[in-house]
């Protein structure tokens, strides 16, 4: 059994649920650095060796979570490093536009 420091019992956890955390993670970064994702499996299952004793018995759905929860450290991480993820509206709209479309301010009724 893996949470008995049995190595054979993780490589057979490794390879069975390996590609599904994959996939996972490509889904989830698809839209950001495709490069990190083979980084991202090993963080996962690395993360998943050291929380052994708080493993569930669902292990698709633990190691998905843990999945989930690098991915989400990684874009943190990301956001940090290089700013946000998407530009506000304000920084990038041109001036004249920002003041075209400015909610018109109300007169005093008179």
């Amino acid at each position: 059994m893996a949470q008995a420091g049995d190595r054979d019992a993780f490589a057979q956890i490794y390879a069975s649920y390996a590609q599904h955390v994959h996939r996972y993670v490509t889904a989830r970064m698809r839209q950001r650095d495709r490069d990190a994702v083979p980084d991202l499996v090993q963080d996962t299952f690395t993360a998943a060796l050291q929380e052994l004793d708080r493993a569930h018995d669902d292990a698709r759905g633990w190691l998905i979570g843990l999945a989930a929860k690098m991915c989400t450290r990684y874009g943190w991480g990301s956001a940090a490093t290089f700013g946000p993820r998407w530009p506000s509206a304000s920084t990038t709209a041109p001036t004249r536009l920002r003041s075209r479309y400015r909610r018109p301010t109300r007169r005093p009724a008179s």
